[in-house]
């Protein structure tokens, strides 16, 4: 049987749907159903209470429906379940090492060790022979360069942008260490007064040819014209260098 939300007795609910105990509304249609008002109940619990109580006297029993509907259910305890001790686990036993060998350990340490690659030996690039000279090339030597150079720089770098130029001169000095990946040689006139050199830049597959020339020598260079730049010299003399790059000997 439900509870009053109100006083938590088991009840049912009146003709005015209330509760026969408190008089609390219950509007649900879950309660049974008391053929009486809860003002009627309150009067008939009243009437009760002020008869006197003597040996003779009966206390009058409650209308068979509220008594029917006001007894208490039973109250069901849930079984207890049994409870199941977890089942130990097969305890493994440790496996025996195998003994090893002597032999066996070095074996194992042999393998073991890093083998160390050997550093293979570097070739240098095989010399290119001496190409012939493109005939597109603008041919001059030193001193007709630094005749250009000397009367206007401005209009000779103009002039010669991005052109191939072939230049015949003696060898200044061999620069090597400058660039990893790069060679450069200096070329000069025969006028020591001269201001203007040039600066030839080679790849490192040339260095084989480059490595038996000596200062002084007179050879021609082919290479591009990409501008001009100071040099300082170990004397400590000024000059400018007529950069030309992807060089190479000419014949």
């Amino acid at each position: 049987m439900p509870r009053c939300p109100n006083c938590r007795r088991r009840t049912a609910r009146t003709e005015d749907w209330a509760c026969p105990w408190c008089g609390y509304p219950l509007l649900s249609g879950d309660y049974k159903k008391i053929p009486k008002t809860y003002k009627q109940l309150k009067e008939e619990r009243r009437d009760k209470q002020e008869l006197p109580v003597t040996e003779e006297t009966e206390t009058p029993p409650l209308p068979k429906t509220l008594g029917s509907e006001l007894e208490p259910e039973p109250e069901v305890k849930p079984e207890p379940e049994p409870e199941t001790k977890p089942e130990p686990e097969p305890e493994e036993k440790p496996k025996k090492r195998a003994k090893k060998t002597k032999a066996a350990e070095a074996k194992a340490t042999v393998e073991a060790a890093p083998v160390e690659p050997k550093p293979e030996p570097e070739t240098e690039p095989e010399p290119e022979p001496e190409s012939e000279p493109d005939p597109n090339a603008i041919e001059m030597t030193m001193e007709e360069l630094n005749s250009v150079y000397t009367a206007n720089h401005i209009s000779a770098d103009m002039q010669f942008k991005d052109k191939l130029l072939r230049v015949t001169g003696a060898v200044d000095r061999i620069l090597t260490k400058e660039d990893p990946d790069m060679r450069y040689i200096i070329l000069t006139g025969a006028k020591e007064d001269a201001i203007w050199n040039v600066r030839c830049g080679f790849d490192k597959k040339h260095s084989g040819k480059l490595n038996t020339l000596k200062t002084g020598q007179q050879l021609s260079v082919q290479g591009t014209y990409t501008g001009y730049s100071a040099d300082i010299k170990t004397n400590d003399s000024y000059k400018l260098n007529i950069i030309l790059q992807d060089c190479r000997l000419v014949g």
